[in-house]
């Protein structure tokens, strides 16, 4: 019985990136730890319309910080502590298909 719990607490990605970098406070039984997951960039729709899906009253979208540097590159970030629910089962999102890499510090 898998006992881990990923709440996740930001997302980021930019046009100059092919990654999205996600924070995680995961919950392991009574340990707790930060850990940062990365995604391809092709998971970026997926993610946030499983964000708004858990969060109906929210527009994610709305949330969304965008930072323009002058290179004409864009940062992305959303931060979801705020939010209700932000828990994601990875295996169940990605449905198998084992795109996650993670770091650990």
């Amino acid at each position: 019985m898998n006992t881990k719990t990923h709440i996740i607490e930001n997302i980021e990605f930019s046009t100059s990136d092919s990654d999205i970098r996600v924070q995680c406070l995961v919950q392991d039984g009574s340990l707790s730890y930060q850990s940062t997951v990365l995604l391809s960039s092709r998971w970026i729709n997926k993610l946030l319309m499983h964000c708004q899906k858990t969060n109906p009253e929210e527009t994610i979208d709305d949330k969304i910080e965008r930072i323009i540097f002058p290179s004409g590159t864009i940062l992305y970030k959303l931060n979801l502590c705020s939010y209700l629910n932000t828990t994601i089962d990875w295996e169940e999102f990605l449905g198998g298909m084992g795109d996650l890499k993670k770091i650990r510090a």
